[in-house]
């Protein structure tokens, strides 16, 4: 068993050894690693930490895949830009109907370099209110911060869940839709009155707004990466530590 202060390497050959051995522990399934080539050794070895820290504290329990392919590649995608990462599910058939199991966890190679900007609303100097499009984290967590944003992706999926029928994961979907439009209700509350100072106090990013799937895991990637994540990321965080952590 790899224990997380095991994990040094020095060279990405000796990585991409660890990061087979992680997902086979963690999963019980075979893994097949691609690395990006403008991924320094130092910056692998944040992000494979990372990833056996989080196996270590959270059960995965969703349908898997024989064989995962376990990715450290941030792509340029038509019509998206770049993707920093992404999780990927495959459905397949049975006699209950379609099913979805993981097939693909990318954690990515890049680093989106907003998360440092602490504003996550502001006014222009001509007045009108900017959001920021994503969320923040300490800068020391910055290399890791997509890697744990696409570990909660692989907690759990919303649309997995409804197809596999796991109740438990359901509860917690229905669950983080109530915190969702607590959100919902404050954040336009605090935009109606322009109330900027506060906006910041919870505002999460445009692209937690994209679906309660990135709701969720921009709340996850906060929580677990800020000293002093917001009020809704607290929220989320704590709700998936009590439905998930070990």
């Amino acid at each position: 068993m790899i224990e997380v202060g095991e994990i040094k390497i020095n060279t990405i050959k000796e990585g991409r050894e660890f990061a087979k051995k992680i997902i086979e522990e963690a999963l019980g399934v075979k893994a097949k690693v691609t690395i990006s080539s403008e991924l320094k050794v130092e910056n692998f070895q944040k992000r494979l930490v990372e990833v056996k820290k989080l196996f270590s504290e959270y059960k995965v329990n969703d349908l898997l895949q024989d064989e995962i392919e376990f990715n450290f590649e941030s792509k340029f995608v038509e019509n998206k830009g770049l993707v920093f990462g992404v999780v990927s599910r495959s459905s397949f058939q049975t006699i209950q109907g379609e099913k979805f199991r993981i097939s693909k966890i990318n954690v990515g190679h890049k680093v989106d370099n907003e998360m440092l900007d602490k504003r996550r609303v502001w006014k222009t100097e001509s007045g009108y209110i900017q959001f920021a499009s994503g969320n923040k984290v300490d800068a020391k967590n910055l290399e890791i911060a997509v890697t744990t944003h696409e570990f909660a992706h692989v907690i759990s999926s919303s649309r997995a869940s409804l197809f596999n029928n796991n109740t438990t994961m359901l509860k917690y979907w229905d669950e983080l839709k109530v915190i969702q439009k607590q959100y919902w209700q404050e954040r336009d509350l605090l935009r109606s009155t322009q109330d900027i100072k506060q906006l910041n106090k919870i505002y999460l990013g445009k692209y937690a707004d994209t679906n309660i799937d990135e709701f969720h895991a921009e709340s996850f990637m906060e929580y677990k990466l800020s000293a002093n994540p917001s009020k809704y990321a607290n929220l989320v965080g704590k709700l998936i530590d009590k439905n998930f952590k070990k």
